[in-house]
């Protein structure tokens, strides 16, 4: 069944296209810069430019593809009929969340390629946007905080199309689906900002917006990473049990 999904998410063009707007919006946040930096351009592009917000856009489009190619034409039953309904939902978890994460992947290579290329001069890693701030980061190389900032940004994108299938089982509409993730990015990390202005000791976890550790959480002893593996494996069992729940119902009532 995860065999199923991943052969249709390569074949489905949206993947790629998604992967180069990300892309696009990656370039367009760092085109001003002089040199070859790619930590530091990669860093300025994720938080202080417009990539990031554009995340839980790009990284859901394969997966909403591809459940609603499933759900219009009604292929989503077939495969049904050689697994369990548990198998069926966890391979497709799966799938959304390789999905997602190959969309930054692929994005991430063509920025690097790009610092690489179009700006003059050595390549450096040495240069960060937050040296001497992150007390865990601080003793890393430049490249292997670069290969951590790459890991981060690929779980990120896993997270949000995890949200994007669960949210697919709720509804058929491809464009609400593809959606919710952004709106649950933008509304829930508002309100939780504004909670935390209110009362700074707490508030601060349940913030997407720290998920790229760019933010309070990268300042802890780990550099935030057991904060990033505990909400997106927390994501990830919601996600699954919310769709496997829906599918379940769907096949006793009809």
């Amino acid at each position: 069944m995860f065999l199923f999904y991943i052969k249709k998410l390569i074949r489905c063009p949206a993947t790629y296209i998604a992967a180069f707007a990300l892309f696009l919006s990656m370039v367009f946040s760092v085109v001003p810069f002089p040199s070859a930096w790619p930590l530091y351009l990669f860093q300025y592009a994720t938080d202080i430019g417009v990539a990031n917000y554009f995340i839980p856009v790009a990284s859901v489009l394969p997966i909403c593809y591809v459940r609603h190619a499933l759900q219009t034409d009604g292929a989503w039953q077939f495969p049904l009929m050689h697994t369990s309904p548990r198998r069926y939902s966890v391979s497709g978890l799966l799938a959304a969340c390789t999905s997602g994460a190959l969309v930054m992947l692929l994005a991430l290579v063509m920025f690097f390629v790009f610092t690489v290329l179009a700006f003059p001069g050595p390549v450096s890693f040495k240069e960060c946007l937050y040296s001497g701030i992150e007390p865990f980061y601080r003793k890393l190389s430049g490249v292997q905080k670069y290969g951590i900032r790459s890991l981060i940004f690929l779980v990120n994108g896993a997270v949000w199309a995890a949200v994007a299938y669960g949210v697919s089982s709720i509804t058929s509409n491809q464009y609400l689906c593809a959606s919710a993730p952004f709106v649950l990015y933008i509304g829930l990390g508002y309100l939780i900002q504004t909670l935390h202005i209110i009362d700074p000791e707490h508030w601060i976890y349940p913030d997407p917006m720290q998920l790229l550790l760019t933010g309070d959480v990268a300042l802890q002893p780990d550099g935030g990473l057991l904060y990033l593996a505990t909400y997106a494996l927390t994501v990830f069992f919601l996600c699954g049990i919310l769709f496997h729940i829906r599918l379940k119902r769907r096949l006793k009532h009809g």
